[in-house]
């Protein structure tokens, strides 16, 4: 793969971690800083896709701020005792996306990776919308599981529907279950929109005050 190598410096590892709408990404090893990375391996062969030309242009620059690097083990998923300390680099990473009025649209525990520190960082920016300050954008993109209401009601909305996104990350980080449910995609959505949702009892413990806490 002498394209990874020419422009990311990074010496590819046979580890797939997984596959997006445009690419496959790897976990790759830079021998500059003996450091890991997440490589995305993009698809040539579809330069004439408006959308996917666009992708190419908005991640570059996303991830030159948010410099993805990740632990040996590539994990991508935090655990319930650590929720407090993602919440607050995801809350970090996501206001830098307000400040640079970028909605990101895909936040789900997929697109969450830790560094080498147990930071946690946003990854999967081929989705994001830039914005003008005091702007909004409509339609639905991203993971329908996570969508915010004013996404599946179709109206004009802004940075905030990333927030709802980790809400509905966080939730099942601690309580382990999604926090909207239904047994078709019309109920699923009906449950989004009254957004009637409590924690459960069991997700407060003594054994787990941390999250009562947070």
């Amino acid at each position: 793969m002498p394209i990874m190598s020419k422009t990311l410096e990074h010496i590819p590892v046979p580890d797939v971690m997984g596959r997006s709408r445009f690419g496959t990404i790897f976990h790759c090893f830079s021998p500059t800083d003996n450091s890991f990375a997440a490589c995305k391996v993009i698809d040539k062969s579809r330069p004439s896709d408006a959308t996917y030309q666009q992708c190419l242009v908005n991640e570059p620059k996303l991830m030159t701020l948010l410099s993805l690097t990740l632990t040996s083990s590539g994990s991508s998923t935090p655990t319930r005792p650590a929720t407090a300390s993602p919440s607050c680099s995801s809350s970090a990473n996501l206001t830098l996306c307000d400040c640079i009025f970028v909605v990101h649209w895909d936040v789900k525990p997929e697109n969450m990776l830790f560094d080498s520190r147990d930071a946690l960082k946003l990854a999967g920016f081929g989705s994001v919308a830039w914005l003008h300050e005091g702007g909004s954008v409509e339609g639905a993109m991203g993971t329908p599981y996570y969508a915010a209401p004013e996404v599946l009601m179709g109206w004009e909305y802004g940075e905030v529907v990333d927030m709802w996104r980790l809400g509905v990350v966080l939730y099942m980080m601690i309580v382990g279950l999604p926090p909207f449910r239904g047994k078709s995609a019309l109920e699923f959505f009906e449950a989004v929109l009254r957004g009637n949702q409590r924690f459960p009892a069991r997700a407060f413990t003594t054994s787990q005050r941390p999250h009562r806490n947070f």
